[in-house]
């Protein structure tokens, strides 16, 4: 799955040891815009991909492929949203640059 939206949050980074070795779990927040409502996603990242997260400044727009989870405690379910690739995409376009003279701008 992926969606787009802007970053608006970074969340703490958790690290721990596990059979496996040392292990880092990070997460962040993005606002997204379907329609005229706007939804707030938190998801959680993994290993490497904590620190890459990290280096995309807050504020900018990003493309997140995820994957969803969930699973049953106690009687209850509870979802996670795993993202596995954040890119963050340039939304901003070129500025035009308009002329107001109508001489002939040519640089010959």
């Amino acid at each position: 799955m992926n969606t787009k939206g802007k970053l608006i949050k970074h969340l703490p980074i958790q690290t721990g040891e596990g059979h496996k070795g040392t292990w880092q779990k990070g997460g962040f927040i993005i606002e997204t815009t379907s329609g005229k409502f706007t939804k707030t996603i938190m998801f959680s990242t993994w290993g490497e991909l904590v620190d890459s997260t990290k280096q995309i400044t807050t504020g900018i727009n990003v493309n997140v492929e995820f994957d969803l989870e969930s699973r049953e405690y106690n009687g209850r379910y509870f979802t996670d949203a795993k993202a596995w690739k954040v890119e963050g995409v340039d939304s901003t376009p070129a500025p035009v640059r308009k002329s107001n003279n109508n001489s002939d701008d040519l640089p010959f």
